[in-house]
């Protein structure tokens, strides 16, 4: 191996080098060095482990990223550049945990998972602060700007929760924060990411992708899969369109979600919000 064994776990630290094989020889350094500072913390290692996948997907497809790429003294996650590496696009991610305190008390066996719980409303806060956070460097440049997020499934979120924060009649975010482009959604296990990209009908500037699996086995292996995983991964993918594989970058071809699903999720979240009045 180029690197030695990356983590503490063989199958974990062979998932991280076959989303190598899409990343420059300075960025899997970047991550080496991240890996090997994080050992010791689960937590963060993931967190580093869906930043990972984020960038290896999007290179998959074509755009030329760069991590922590510095662009006027900021370091976002993952830059797109052009053949010039002149800045062209931002992504960056939001890793959505539990919240602390349900987490010690879940530890502690004082309470019980929940999918209905507040998480769901620190979701918005969290998108919220991802929004602002390079706000001042989108104006100056003038680039798209996508928040990719990878929830914690202990967290309760999934891609139906996040669309009233993004579509909501009175406090959505598109509408507030026109210089977003869109929300790219993933989630998986070390074997399968599906990637679901909401855009903002709003945007200033506009980006559309197509949704699709990212596999992160070889293939032969993959064709392996139990039918049971097939058919929760199935279940969980239903209506995703497949990925383009010729495409610019910052020019996919997709469809996001039509307007009645969007519409059906906000009723949904609105009669929670009354409920836990």
């Amino acid at each position: 191996m180029k690197y030695g064994q990356i983590a503490n776990n063989k199958e974990f630290s062979d998932a991280i080098y076959r989303r190598f094989e899409h990343l420059c020889d300075d960025d899997q350094r970047r991550f080496v060095n991240k890996f090997s500072e994080q050992r010791r913390d689960f937590e963060q290692t993931m967190h580093t482990f869906g930043e990972l996948i984020l960038g290896a997907y999007l290179s998959s497809r074509g755009f030329e990223v760069r991590y922590e790429y510095r662009v006027e003294n900021k370091t976002p996650d993952w830059c797109v550049l052009d053949k010039k590496s002149a800045v062209i696009g931002i992504i960056d991610l939001v890793n959505f945990h539990r919240d602390k305190d349900t987490e010690n008390e879940i530890d502690q066996g004082h309470a019980v998972w929940s999918r209905e719980n507040k998480n769901n409303y620190r979701l918005y806060d969290c998108i919220w602060e991802k929004m602002q956070k390079y706000r001042a460097l989108i104006e100056e440049l003038g680039v798209p700007y996508i928040i990719a997020i990878c929830p914690d499934w202990r967290a309760g979120i999934d891609f139906q929760r996040l669309l009233p924060c993004l579509h909501h009649n009175e406090s959505g975010l598109f509408q507030m924060y026109q210089y977003v482009s869109g929300v790219l959604y993933f989630e998986g296990n070390l074997e399968q990411y599906s990637f679901r990209y909401e855009h903002n009908p709003y945007a200033l500037r506009k980006v559309d992708l197509s949704n699709g699996v990212f596999s992160l086995v070889p293939e032969q292996a993959s064709q392996q899969l139990s039918r049971q995983t097939e058919g929760t991964l199935k279940e969980s993918l239903r209506g995703a369109k497949p990925l383009l594989k010729n495409h610019s970058p910052l020019s996919f071809k997709g469809e996001g979600d039509t307007g009645g699903e969007v519409e059906k999720a906000c009723q949904q979240s609105a009669i929670i919000m009354k409920s836990s009045e």
